[in-house]
């Protein structure tokens, strides 16, 4: 997501708390899905694509993902517990 990467990813699981559909990425549920979603002609990559991929959208998500966070939410899981 931080190097602009569109993901596509099931809609299921970890994915639904991590991927905002249409904003940062796109869910699948099934083949014909995952097939509708990938990028088949240079056509359907600008459809999947938008422009704000290249603004606050991918830098929101490479920020809740960074060391920094991550050391963040650690660290308060080990101070505050579960």
């Amino acid at each position: 997501m931080g190097a602009g990467c569109v993901p596509v990813v099931f809609r299921g699981g970890g994915p639904l708390e991590i991927v905002e559909e249409g904003r940062t990425g796109y869910f699948f549920s099934s083949v014909k899905e995952l097939l509708a979603a990938t990028c088949s002609t240079p056509a359907s990559c600008a459809r999947i694509r938008p422009r704000r991929w290249s603004g606050a959208g991918r830098v929101a998500a490479a920020q809740r993902f960074s060391d920094t966070a991550f050391a963040e939410r650690l660290t308060a899981l080990a101070v505050n517990g579960l």
